[in-house]
């Protein structure tokens, strides 16, 4: 009802991009009736205060207590977002790296996991999950984010919350860029200021 306190829970790290202004990401357009926002960390918080001075923004942080106490295993994670067309830096690097991760696979050195943004769902209307079909072709079991986190002890992706999330965790991440993404446009957190953890670009060797 127009009438009521409305709060929003921000999603994922709460990363933003400067050339788009949409209510999906952190300080987005449409919110004026918003009282509360509960936000991941300091960039989406800042973003919030920057758009809606008079908003109550706090920062609640991210916690994944049952994660953190046990031991690392050894499965390597693989995750991809969909290919959002929203920005550049949207856009899934998939492409770029399947040669590296069929390569990867095929060697037998690791134990594999793949996962996807859950939005390449919504593909499954047009032909299918191409990602899961992918997963299955090279015999890599794809697995749910809670899986991700309960059994990978390294997590390689390309732009999506769970970097930052599986870091928290005090286990490593691999950031990959795709060759459309952009050098010279600084959005804040993963791009470019804040990656958290090793970024490989196109044509790096992924095994080493």
């Amino acid at each position: 009802h127009p009438s009521r306190a409305l709060a929003l829970i921000e999603h994922g790290a709460g990363q933003t991009y400067r050339d788009v202004d949409h209510r999906g990401y952190a300080g987005g357009t449409g919110w004026d009736r918003l009282s509360l926002v509960l936000a991941p960390g300091p960039h989406a918080a800042n973003a919030w205060r920057a758009a809606y001075p008079t908003l109550n923004v706090v920062e609640f942080g991210t916690f994944h207590d049952p994660y953190t106490a046990r031991p690392l295993p050894k499965p390597v994670a693989f995750t991809f977002h969909w290919d959002c067309t929203i920005t550049v830096e949207t856009r899934t690097a998939w492409p770029d790296w399947q040669a590296e991760i069929a390569s990867v696979a095929a060697s037998g050195r690791w134990p594999l996991l793949g996962h996807w943004h859950p939005r390449w769902e919504r593909h499954a209307r047009k032909g299918g999950n191409r990602l899961a079909h992918w997963w299955t072709s090279l015999c890599v079991p794809h697995v749910t984010a809670d899986t991700v986190f309960t059994d990978a002890g390294l997590l390689v992706a390309d732009n999506t919350s769970l970097l930052f999330e599986f870091a928290a965790t005090g286990r490593p991440v691999l950031c990959l860029n795709g060759r459309r993404y952009r050098r010279g446009v600084e959005h804040g957190l993963r791009f470019w200021s804040h990656p958290p953890g090793h970024v490989l670009d196109p044509g790096d060797d992924l095994a080493t």
